[in-house]
């Protein structure tokens, strides 16, 4: 009788079975380079990407944009109260 039929007709397999880390309730094997590299090649691209929102603006919108920040500290010094100063309201 071949294996094959063995399988078939008494319902079991005479194949070896291969053992795995699962069988004795441990966790799944990584490869912690692959990890590692995953991790880097993630940083790196959210990196690039703060990286374009801050340099890749045009000149334009790097004028507006200090435009409206030297406005903000405009009124911030202009609201700053001096010791011995009552604030204005």
């Amino acid at each position: 009788m071949r294996v094959d039929n063995a399988v078939a007709v008494l319902g079991f397999n005479l194949a070896p079975r291969a053992w795995t880390c699962e069988d004795a309730g441990m966790g799944k094997v990584i490869n912690l380079a692959a990890v590692k590299k995953a991790r880097a090649r993630a940083d790196a691209a959210s990196k690039a990407a703060e990286n374009r929102a801050v340099h890749g603006r045009s000149k334009a919108e790097r004028a507006r944009d200090s435009l409206v920040q030297a406005r903000l500290d405009r009124q911030l010094h202009d609201a700053k109260v001096d010791e011995g100063q009552e604030p204005s309201t």
